[in-house]
Protein backbone atom coordinates (compact mmCIF):
# COMPACT_ATOMS: atom_id res chain seq x y z
CA UNK A 1 0.00 0.00 0.00
CA UNK A 2 1.38 3.69 -0.88
CA UNK A 3 1.30 6.54 1.40
CA UNK A 4 0.69 10.00 0.78
CA UNK A 5 1.33 13.07 2.99
CA UNK A 6 -1.29 15.90 3.15
CA UNK A 7 -0.13 19.73 2.89
CA UNK A 8 -2.01 21.43 5.92
CA UNK A 9 -4.33 22.85 3.48
CA UNK A 10 -5.36 19.92 1.58
CA UNK A 11 -5.82 18.34 5.00
CA UNK A 12 -7.88 21.22 6.32
CA UNK A 13 -10.31 20.50 2.72
CA UNK A 14 -10.51 16.48 2.95
CA UNK A 15 -11.63 16.85 6.79
CA UNK A 16 -14.23 19.43 5.73
CA UNK A 17 -15.28 16.39 2.88
CA UNK A 18 -15.30 13.40 5.67
CA UNK A 19 -17.11 15.50 8.08
CA UNK A 20 -20.36 16.48 4.96
CA UNK A 21 -20.16 12.58 4.17
CA UNK A 22 -20.29 11.01 7.50
CA UNK A 23 -23.34 13.61 8.69
CA UNK A 24 -25.11 12.75 5.63
CA UNK A 25 -24.33 8.85 5.99
CA UNK A 26 -25.65 9.55 9.95
CA UNK A 27 -28.75 11.03 8.99
CA UNK A 28 -29.60 8.48 6.20
CA UNK A 29 -29.10 5.30 9.02
CA UNK A 30 -32.33 7.21 10.60
CA UNK A 31 -35.33 6.20 8.60
CA UNK A 32 -38.52 8.66 8.14
CA UNK A 33 -36.53 11.71 9.99
CA UNK A 34 -35.99 15.19 8.79
CA UNK A 35 -31.78 15.81 8.67
CA UNK A 36 -32.82 19.64 9.75
CA UNK A 37 -33.85 18.03 13.33
CA UNK A 38 -30.68 16.04 13.76
CA UNK A 39 -27.88 18.41 14.98
CA UNK A 40 -24.58 17.40 13.90
CA UNK A 41 -21.62 17.86 16.17
CA UNK A 42 -18.83 20.37 15.15
CA UNK A 43 -15.75 19.23 14.62
CA UNK A 44 -12.01 21.87 15.17
CA UNK A 45 -8.85 20.59 13.23
CA UNK A 46 -5.80 20.23 16.00
CA UNK A 47 -2.30 19.50 15.68
CA UNK A 48 -1.39 16.29 17.89
CA UNK A 49 1.83 18.51 20.16
CA UNK A 50 2.19 15.55 22.59
CA UNK A 51 4.76 12.68 22.28
CA UNK A 52 2.42 9.99 21.88
CA UNK A 53 -0.74 8.81 19.50
CA UNK A 54 -3.67 10.15 20.64
CA UNK A 55 -6.23 7.89 20.48
CA UNK A 56 -9.89 7.48 18.45
CA UNK A 57 -12.55 9.27 21.32
CA UNK A 58 -9.28 10.03 23.51
CA UNK A 59 -9.82 13.56 25.93
CA UNK A 60 -6.78 16.02 24.90
CA UNK A 61 -5.71 19.39 26.74
CA UNK A 62 -5.62 22.26 23.89
CA UNK A 63 -2.49 24.44 25.00
CA UNK A 64 -3.03 27.33 22.16
CA UNK A 65 -4.44 27.98 18.48
CA UNK A 66 -2.38 28.97 15.51
CA UNK A 67 -2.85 29.85 11.80
CA UNK A 68 -0.47 28.56 9.03
CA UNK A 69 0.67 30.26 5.43
CA UNK A 70 -2.16 28.83 4.26
CA UNK A 71 -4.59 29.64 6.73
CA UNK A 72 -5.46 26.64 7.87
CA UNK A 73 -6.76 27.55 11.82
CA UNK A 74 -6.29 24.62 14.57
CA UNK A 75 -5.60 23.80 18.10
CA UNK A 76 -2.72 22.52 19.56
CA UNK A 77 -3.42 19.43 21.55
CA UNK A 78 -1.50 17.87 24.10
CA UNK A 79 -2.03 14.71 27.03
CA UNK A 80 -3.67 15.74 29.82
CA UNK A 81 -1.28 16.23 32.75
CA UNK A 82 -0.94 17.99 36.09
CA UNK A 83 -0.82 21.36 34.43
CA UNK A 84 -3.92 23.35 35.02
CA UNK A 85 -5.92 23.61 31.61
CA UNK A 86 -8.83 25.48 31.55
CA UNK A 87 -9.63 23.95 27.84
CA UNK A 88 -10.23 20.18 26.60
CA UNK A 89 -11.44 18.17 23.60
CA UNK A 90 -12.36 14.82 22.39
CA UNK A 91 -10.67 13.19 19.35
CA UNK A 92 -12.86 12.23 16.74
CA UNK A 93 -12.72 8.22 15.27
CA UNK A 94 -9.17 8.14 14.22
CA UNK A 95 -6.12 7.46 15.46
CA UNK A 96 -3.79 10.70 15.15
CA UNK A 97 0.21 10.61 15.61
CA UNK A 98 2.11 12.73 17.26
CA UNK A 99 2.84 16.39 15.13
CA UNK A 100 -0.05 15.13 12.98
CA UNK A 101 -3.67 16.84 12.14
CA UNK A 102 -6.95 15.69 13.20
CA UNK A 103 -10.11 16.79 14.57
CA UNK A 104 -11.49 16.99 17.80
CA UNK A 105 -14.68 18.27 19.46
CA UNK A 106 -15.52 20.23 22.31
CA UNK A 107 -19.36 20.99 22.61
CA UNK A 108 -22.66 19.07 21.79
CA UNK A 109 -22.26 15.43 21.68
CA UNK A 110 -19.40 12.45 21.36
CA UNK A 111 -18.12 9.60 21.73
CA UNK A 112 -15.23 9.30 24.42
CA UNK A 113 -12.85 6.96 25.89
CA UNK A 114 -13.35 6.31 30.01
CA UNK A 115 -10.96 4.00 32.34
CA UNK A 116 -13.09 2.31 34.41
CA UNK A 117 -16.19 1.60 36.20
CA UNK A 118 -19.41 1.23 34.38
CA UNK A 119 -21.10 4.73 33.49
CA UNK A 120 -24.48 6.18 34.51
CA UNK A 121 -26.30 8.66 32.31
CA UNK A 122 -25.69 11.50 34.18
CA UNK A 123 -22.47 10.96 36.04
CA UNK A 124 -20.05 13.49 35.55
CA UNK A 125 -16.44 12.57 33.72
CA UNK A 126 -13.55 14.74 32.91
CA UNK A 127 -10.00 14.65 32.17
CA UNK A 128 -7.14 13.07 34.53
CA UNK A 129 -3.18 13.34 34.89
CA UNK A 130 -1.48 11.16 32.69
CA UNK A 131 -4.05 9.46 30.67
CA UNK A 132 -6.33 9.88 27.41
CA UNK A 133 -8.83 8.71 29.19
CA UNK A 134 -11.51 10.93 30.59
CA UNK A 135 -12.32 9.46 34.45
CA UNK A 136 -15.43 9.65 37.08
CA UNK A 137 -15.57 12.73 39.68
CA UNK A 138 -12.36 14.25 37.78
CA UNK A 139 -12.33 17.82 36.36
CA UNK A 140 -15.96 17.20 34.61
CA UNK A 141 -16.23 18.35 31.28
CA UNK A 142 -19.11 15.53 30.16
CA UNK A 143 -22.33 14.27 31.39
CA UNK A 144 -22.44 10.41 30.22
CA UNK A 145 -25.52 9.57 28.32
CA UNK A 146 -24.98 5.68 28.04
CA UNK A 147 -22.51 3.37 26.96
CA UNK A 148 -21.43 2.70 23.85
CA UNK A 149 -18.78 -0.10 23.63
CA UNK A 150 -18.58 -1.59 27.20
CA UNK A 151 -15.38 -3.62 26.03
CA UNK A 152 -13.62 -0.68 24.13
CA UNK A 153 -15.31 1.39 27.29
CA UNK A 154 -16.75 4.19 24.82
CA UNK A 155 -19.49 6.01 26.23
CA UNK A 156 -21.91 8.95 24.25
CA UNK A 157 -21.70 11.91 26.50
CA UNK A 158 -23.16 15.48 26.65
CA UNK A 159 -20.66 18.56 26.89
CA UNK A 160 -21.17 20.70 29.56
CA UNK A 161 -21.66 24.18 29.51
CA UNK A 162 -19.18 26.51 30.67
CA UNK A 163 -20.55 27.62 34.12
CA UNK A 164 -21.36 24.21 34.88
CA UNK A 165 -18.04 22.78 34.47
CA UNK A 166 -16.95 21.56 37.91
CA UNK A 167 -13.90 19.49 39.13
CA UNK A 168 -13.84 17.24 42.23
CA UNK A 169 -11.64 17.39 45.47
CA UNK A 170 -11.05 15.54 49.13
CA UNK A 171 -10.36 17.51 51.77
CA UNK A 172 -10.34 17.03 55.65
CA UNK A 173 -11.83 19.48 57.68
CA UNK A 174 -9.83 21.04 60.37
CA UNK A 175 -12.85 20.48 63.70
CA UNK A 176 -16.67 19.71 63.79
CA UNK A 177 -18.63 21.60 61.79
CA UNK A 178 -22.83 23.43 62.41
CA UNK A 179 -25.04 22.26 59.46
CA UNK A 180 -25.47 25.77 57.46
CA UNK A 181 -22.00 27.00 58.77
CA UNK A 182 -19.14 27.89 56.34
CA UNK A 183 -15.99 25.77 57.06
CA UNK A 184 -12.40 25.60 56.24
CA UNK A 185 -10.81 22.08 54.77
CA UNK A 186 -7.03 21.28 54.91
CA UNK A 187 -5.04 18.44 52.82
CA UNK A 188 -6.84 19.43 49.44
CA UNK A 189 -6.06 17.09 47.23
CA UNK A 190 -8.17 17.16 43.42
CA UNK A 191 -9.20 13.44 41.78
CA UNK A 192 -8.06 14.37 38.11
CA UNK A 193 -4.23 15.29 40.09
CA UNK A 194 -4.15 18.49 38.94
CA UNK A 195 -3.24 21.34 40.78
CA UNK A 196 -5.69 22.95 44.31
CA UNK A 197 -6.56 26.77 44.07
CA UNK A 198 -4.65 28.71 46.42
CA UNK A 199 -5.21 28.19 49.79
CA UNK A 200 -7.90 31.43 51.49
CA UNK A 201 -5.53 31.08 54.59
CA UNK A 202 -1.87 30.52 55.28
CA UNK A 203 0.33 28.84 58.26
CA UNK A 204 -1.36 25.92 57.97
CA UNK A 205 -2.96 26.21 54.66
CA UNK A 206 -6.73 25.79 54.96
CA UNK A 207 -9.43 26.55 52.24
CA UNK A 208 -12.93 28.28 52.58
CA UNK A 209 -15.80 25.78 51.89
CA UNK A 210 -19.38 27.52 51.42
CA UNK A 211 -22.02 25.19 53.40
CA UNK A 212 -25.37 27.11 53.52
CA UNK A 213 -28.88 25.44 52.95
CA UNK A 214 -28.47 26.57 49.57
CA UNK A 215 -25.41 23.64 49.20
CA UNK A 216 -27.80 20.53 50.26
CA UNK A 217 -29.20 21.82 53.96
CA UNK A 218 -25.76 22.27 54.89
CA UNK A 219 -23.70 19.26 56.51
CA UNK A 220 -23.30 18.81 60.10
CA UNK A 221 -19.79 16.92 61.04
CA UNK A 222 -18.80 16.23 64.80
CA UNK A 223 -15.41 16.05 64.19
CA UNK A 224 -12.43 16.36 61.56
CA UNK A 225 -13.64 13.75 58.30
CA UNK A 226 -12.65 13.20 55.29
CA UNK A 227 -14.85 14.59 52.15
CA UNK A 228 -15.33 14.84 48.82
CA UNK A 229 -16.00 18.41 48.06
CA UNK A 230 -16.79 20.02 44.81
CA UNK A 231 -15.50 23.58 42.99
CA UNK A 232 -17.57 25.60 40.60
CA UNK A 233 -16.15 27.47 37.93
CA UNK A 234 -16.87 30.44 39.68
CA UNK A 235 -13.69 29.45 42.28
CA UNK A 236 -16.26 28.53 45.34
CA UNK A 237 -15.81 25.07 46.84
CA UNK A 238 -18.82 23.18 48.80
CA UNK A 239 -19.30 20.03 50.10
CA UNK A 240 -20.49 16.93 47.97
CA UNK A 241 -20.10 13.88 50.40
CA UNK A 242 -18.63 13.96 54.01
CA UNK A 243 -20.14 11.77 56.80
CA UNK A 244 -22.73 13.04 59.09
CA UNK A 245 -23.54 12.30 62.62
CA UNK A 246 -25.97 9.32 63.55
Amino acid sequence: MSAYLLSERDFGRVAKVVRTVEGETQRAAIPNVSSRVIPQPVSITFRNDSSETIPAYGCLAITGAEQNDDRLIFVKGEKPSSTACKSYAVNGPVDVEKNRYGQCFTSSWTRVLYDTGTPEPGDLYGPKASQWTISKDSNAIVACLGILDEDKRIMLAQFLAAPAACRFYIGTTTGAVTAGTGFHVSSLTALDGGAVPDPDHTGPDTWNVGNAAADGDGYAIDTAKVGKIIGWADGTLHPLDFPCPA
